[in-house]
């Protein structure tokens, strides 16, 4: 019990997750979605798949609110930052988060790449901080902010 008393406190400190963005969106999840990929497709950015974790879940027979993911991205500019360091590779393509929390709340949820860049020690700040501009900007059109 201590020890998760302690974790949980850790937690709490450092914060759940110190590489992702988080915007909560006007709308509701359905709308959020469709805005998210029609901002990527509006910057003809290649959306590479979308996984309906919540359709997942159902199938499986287990419930999850609305939840899914959108993975997306440029191999020209991915492919610039694997050039310079290959285990970036495992952080890439790009990829959003739209979900549904028990409040009925839209989240839109991404990576902050300046971290990923640190641990991977990516010198290409430019493509990194562009990259990070791209995914706030999406994702603030996209939830309304």
């Amino acid at each position: 019990m201590k020890i998760a008393k302690v974790f949980m406190l850790g937690v709490l400190l450092l914060g759940v997750n110190m590489n992702a963005g988080k915007l909560k969106s006007k709308y509701d999840f359905e709308t959020t979605l469709g805005n998210v990929k029609s901002e990527i497709e509006k910057l003809q950015i290649n959306i590479f798949a979308e996984y309906k974790h919540s359709d997942n879940a159902e199938k499986a027979g287990v419930k999850l609110n609305p939840t899914s993911v959108i993975v997306f991205g440029n191999p020209k500019v991915g492919t610039t930052l694997m050039q310079e360091n290959q285990k970036i590779a495992i952080e890439l393509p790009l990829r959003m988060n739209i979900y549904q929390n028990d409040k009925n709340e839209v989240f839109v949820n991404f990576i902050e790449l300046g971290e990923i860049a640190k641990k991977y020690k990516i010198k290409n700040t430019q493509t990194i901080t562009k990259m990070s501009n791209m995914l706030e900007s999406i994702a603030k059109k996209a939830s309304g902010n």
